[in-house]
């Protein structure tokens, strides 16, 4: 694409009289470490940004190289691999580097890359990580002293493993040199504030343009639903209430009775809303929520069964892995397990 193609393409994308696009000549390098599991939509919405403004400028203001902890394809969570560029060393150029993960944010293999980034860190690179790769950089050491963000199903395993991290419930955390944002749309939100940052507003825009986004929107500033319920609409003030009661404590469960009292209602009025809202009883709402995060606890930390029975309100680890075992299919060890292959 010669220079007057490209923009024409970029003036045929744009609204109004765009001013004179401000793209310095420097190509900007980016390396994305990809971790087993990693997430194809989250790495996509990183990636694609860059692309098209290289596509729209008719240049390469971007490139990138693909990593991976041994240098061989990874996997994605849909099972696709992908072949990478690389293994981690210290000559991948890289004024940004970025960790990219998915739901298993435990891996055994990755000193190697951890120290790479370290390097790469004291060299004056900017680190970021997307989704849950933020658990990569606190093991890493790289999130000391920042404010950093991830997906909220990795909250609870942050804050259990790493309890002195600054950790906010933004979709987009940028703290002098580090940058983490909490999921796939909050990823490409980030790679929009980067292109605009580096080049110019309305090139961002442009891109944005590319993918139907809503450009009115302020970037980076809504705050992530962290309620393992977030994705539910609850329809009654006095059930959203109750809802919010059970989120805060898990390990001492309220009865019914002191639900109802806190939120101003007869247990009776309670369970009457839970049925018509949930097609089930207030206690077992909350043993599916508290279960929930047991769920989460197993998978995303290395805390004992026993330990994560007790903090989500069971007496012991038989009591526990009974109930558990009936409302997934699979005892806790058989998830854990699973979770790590």
């Amino acid at each position: 694409m010669n220079d007057q193609h490209s923009h024409l393409v970029y003036n045929s994308l744009c609204t109004g009289n765009p001013k004179e696009l401000a793209t310095p000549d420097d190509q900007i390098s980016l390396a994305v470490l990809l971790l087993p599991g990693f997430s194809w939509m989250t790495y996509s919405c990183l990636i694609e940004p860059f692309r098209q403004v290289n596509r729209l400028l008719g240049r390469a203001a971007y490139d990138w190289t693909l990593v991976s902890c041994n240098g061989d394809p990874v996997q994605a969570s849909d099972g696709a691999k992908i072949v990478v560029d690389t293994a981690p060393n210290n000559s991948i150029p890289a004024d940004y580097l970025f960790a990219c993960a998915g739901i298993n944010v435990l891996h055994d293999d990755t000193k190697a890359a951890a120290s790479w980034f370290r390097y790469c860190a004291a060299h004056g690179a900017v680190i970021g990580a997307v989704s849950t790769g933020t658990h990569f950089l606190a093991e890493a050491g790289l999130l000391n002293g920042y404010s950093c963000t991830a997906h909220w199903e990795t909250h609870e395993s942050l804050r259990e493993r790493y309890p002195d991290l600054k950790l906010t419930t933004n979709t987009l955390e940028i703290d002098r040199r580090r940058i983490t944002c909490s999921g796939a749309m909050s990823c490409l939100e980030m790679s929009l504030t980067l292109i605009r940052e580096h080049l110019d507003q309305n090139v961002a825009i442009a891109v944005s343009k590319q993918f139907n986004l809503n450009t009115s929107s302020t970037w980076g500033q809504a705050l992530q639903l962290l309620d393992i319920s977030a994705n539910q609409t609850l329809e009654h003030p006095k059930v959203a209430a109750a809802v919010r009661l059970m989120e805060t404590e898990f390990s001492q469960p309220y009865t019914l009775a002191t639900l109802a009292e806190r939120v101003g209602i007869s247990s009776r009025q309670l369970e009457r809303l839970f049925q018509m809202q949930f097609k089930c009883s207030v206690m077992r709402y909350y043993k599916s929520l508290r279960l929930q995060r047991a769920n989460i606890l197993l998978t995303q930390t290395h805390l004992p069964v026993s330990e994560v029975a007790l903090s989500c309100g069971f007496q012991s680890a038989q009591q526990f892995s009974r109930v558990y075992s009936t409302h997934f299919g699979h005892s806790p060890l058989q998830d854990r397990k699973a979770n790590r292959n």
